[in-house]
């Protein structure tokens, strides 16, 4: 339902910065979702070991990782039209300006 309502944003306000990025976004949430509930289940981590701050710093690691890795596909048609940079004037330095619209 998210991924319809973004694409639906991005076809209304954003036309001509591509189709399905958020979708491919919020499908790969969901396999990784799975994934982890099936890793979980074969490995028995932060069920039977894998607890406390070990088991956090790890989670926590590897759910960061994940979501900067994936998240050109939910912010890079935003991010392309440049809509939040030049309406809102964020105040950011050049430099920092250039390096996001280099990755994105």
């Amino acid at each position: 339902m998210s991924a319809a309502l973004h694409e639906l944003l991005i076809f209304m306000f954003l036309p001509g910065q591509g189709f399905g990025e958020n979708t491919a976004f919020f499908l790969l949430q969901g396999i990784f979702c799975f994934g982890q509930i099936y890793l979980q289940r074969v490995t028995g981590f932060g069920k039977t070991w894998g607890k406390g701050v070990f088991g956090t710093l790890v989670g926590w690691s590897t759910t960061i990782g994940i979501l900067v890795w994936m998240s050109p596909l939910f912010v890079g048609p935003y991010a392309r039209s440049g809509v939040f940079v030049d309406d809102f004037a964020i105040p950011l330095p050049p430099a920092l300006l250039q390096f996001i619209r280099t990755i994105i």
